[in-house]
């Protein structure tokens, strides 16, 4: 895997750019995906469905803010199968009690939202 500073706010930038230009070019994503496989010599961390995840990182999260930067990639991939709200409650938890991720998974799979 390629290193970036801020890995997090990249993705976010693919997906409003891939948000953003989807009326320009068609198959904006499948172009995405492969300009950025050829650009950065990584075909899997940029193929297809990496990059549809990156579209529905900026579509959950649609202002960016540092707050985004302090869970890794692998939190925001569970989140993101979730539905929004719900995403975004298990997200301010996550911040607020600064939680690993075994029990941030741990608080997903025992429906934690549902019984508050």
């Amino acid at each position: 895997m390629f290193y970036i500073k801020y890995k997090i706010n990249f993705y976010w930038l693919v997906g409003k750019f891939v948000c953003l230009n989807k009326y320009r070019t068609t198959n904006i994503i499948k172009k995405c995906s492969e300009y950025l496989s050829y650009y950065f010599g990584d075909s899997y961390s940029f193929s297809y469905d990496k990059v549809l995840t990156m579209r529905k990182l900026f579509l959950y999260f649609p202002i960016y803010s540092h707050d985004l930067e302090k869970i890794g990639w692998d939190y925001y991939l569970e989140l993101l199968k979730l539905d929004k709200d719900i995403s975004y409650f298990y997200y301010r938890i996550c911040l607020f009690c600064e939680l690993d991720f075994i029990s941030f998974k741990y608080m997903i799979n025992n429906n934690i939202y549902y019984r508050i």
